[in-house]
């Protein structure tokens, strides 16, 4: 009888079939990996770059050149500034950003339920009937 041949016959087809599509499957990821690795190195050394070519405008500016020098050069400002202090916020600024903060206010009262903006219980200058 030759069932038991035919069953182991078809038992190892069936394992170098999944073996190989197995082996096809961890090739690939391998692949991924590497594919991913090489592009986070290339992200970290792209960071890099921008940080060396910030320091070195930054180093350019302190030596006496100026923005419209460089660029008359041929060199475009850094899309990225070297890390340091904050610039100071002037005052004109500060009223833009109150004056824009003002309708948010304005939406949050409203949303708690106070439909009043402004004091004295009427709006748009219009008194309540």
């Amino acid at each position: 009888m030759s069932t038991p041949t035919d069953v182991q016959s078809a038992e190892h087809a069936a394992r170098r079939l999944l073996d190989a599509r197995r082996d096809d499957k961890i090739v690939s990821v391998r692949e991924l990996a590497l594919a991913r690795q090489a592009k986070v190195d290339a992200a970290a050394a792209a960071d890099a770059a921008d940080r060396a070519d910030a320091a070195a405008w930054a180093t350019a500016l302190k030596h006496g050149w100026t923005e419209a020098d460089l660029r008359e050069v041929g060199f475009d400002a850094p899309t990225r500034r070297t890390p340091g202090r904050p610039r100071r916020m002037s005052p004109g600024r500060k009223r833009l950003d109150l004056v824009l903060e003002m309708p948010a206010r304005a939406a949050d009262a409203a949303a708690a339920g106070n439909g009043a903006v402004g004091s004295g219980g009427d709006t748009e200058g219009h008194p309540s009937a």
